[in-house]
């Protein structure tokens, strides 16, 4: 079958990242499940578990549940991202805007992503849900340092600060480092904070055949870098010197490209989240979605223009179609 036009098919984007969208949002806005998990759920057997393990008189959810509200947050912030996301995706604009939505909703998506890793189990998700605050808690003192307060100002009035997020790792009679390593439970395990580009990776392989380079790229974009600059430059018309910044073929190529990323990170996380939480009606929905993106994602991909081959072969190529390349079925 042949690419469809231009405005066509980036109309056919638009209507899948709406689909996508609304069942982020329906996962994400499933308070019951995220507040007192179901007990036949992934989430409420581990918080079952968790809690019998707790000795007297430490009782309740706190602090596991932190993680699943953390990465409920981060869903909900990637499903707006993309809400944005998709007004920016337009035949009359360049990539640049969408470029840098991308790379925010890959970052929010693959929180959420690491965060409710169905492999870790309660304690090394109550370490990352640590490791992350601590990790934050560092940054707002960052930013905070920048606004120079007098010594009448009290910085936790910002956010928790990195000595209160110690103080409750060692209360729970874990160790933390000035890295952002968490060393928990009996047997010395360590928890450490992946950074943003190995975070983002980690659900980027899912979707992408080079598991770093998206983020990369992208970040290029956002930090003014030159291989993000020259993203949509194109000559200027015959008789006027230099590049412009306008549309040409190749933005209907990176819009496409934007448009995977955040489909299979949305469509994805939006998954684990609905299998953490037993939400069986949204995972057949998901499922169907993925059924159809993995039929006409490839098929709407445009073709490489001729003369920008070299820029787009420094980037990596596109992925092609197919379930075992672009779109492994959901599980």
């Amino acid at each position: 079958m042949d690419t469809p036009p231009g405005d066509t098919m980036l109309t056919e984007l638009r209507v899948f990242l709406t689909e996508a969208i609304t069942l982020a949002r329906a996962v994400a806005e499933a308070d019951t499940a995220w507040n007192t998990p179901w007990a036949h759920s992934p989430a409420g057997t581990e918080l079952a578990t968790e809690e019998a393990s707790r000795p007297e008189p430490e009782t309740g959810s706190w602090p596991w549940q932190l993680a699943p509200m953390i990465a409920r947050w981060a869903l909900q912030v990637a499903a707006a991202e993309a809400t944005g996301f998709s007004a920016a995706v337009d035949q009359d604009a360049t990539s640049y805007s969408a470029d840098v939505l991308c790379r925010g909703i890959l970052e929010t998506s693959s929180l959420a992503w690491w965060l409710l890793d169905p492999g870790i189990g309660a304690e090394r998700r109550l370490a990352r849900s640590l490791v992350y605050r601590l990790h934050s808690a560092g940054q707002t003192e960052r930013a905070v340092s920048a606004l120079e307060l007098g010594l009448e100002d009290n910085p936790a009035e910002y956010g928790e600060t990195v000595t209160s997020v110690q103080q409750e790792i060692r209360a729970l009679g874990w160790t933390c480092s000035k890295s952002c390593t968490v060393s928990f439970g009996h047997d010395g395990d360590k928890e450490s904070w992946p950074g943003y580009t190995e975070r983002a990776a980690s659900l980027v392989t899912k979707i992408w055949p080079q598991r770093k380079l998206p983020y990369a790229v992208l970040s290029a974009v956002a930090h003014g870098e030159l291989l993000g600059l020259q993203r949509n430059l194109v000559p200027s018309p015959p008789g006027t010197p230099g590049l412009r910044v306008t549309p040409d073929q190749a933005s209907a190529l990176w819009l496409w490209q934007d448009t995977y990323l955040v489909l299979g990170a949305l469509v994805f996380t939006t998954d684990r989240a609905a299998a953490f939480l037993g939400l069986r009606e949204q995972l057949a929905a998901l499922n169907v979605l993925t059924e159809q993106l993995d039929q006409r994602l490839p098929v709407l991909r445009p073709d490489m223009p001729l003369g920008r081959r070299s820029a787009l072969q420094v980037l990596g190529p596109p992925p092609t179609g197919g379930r075992s390349a672009s779109w492994p079925a959901l599980r």
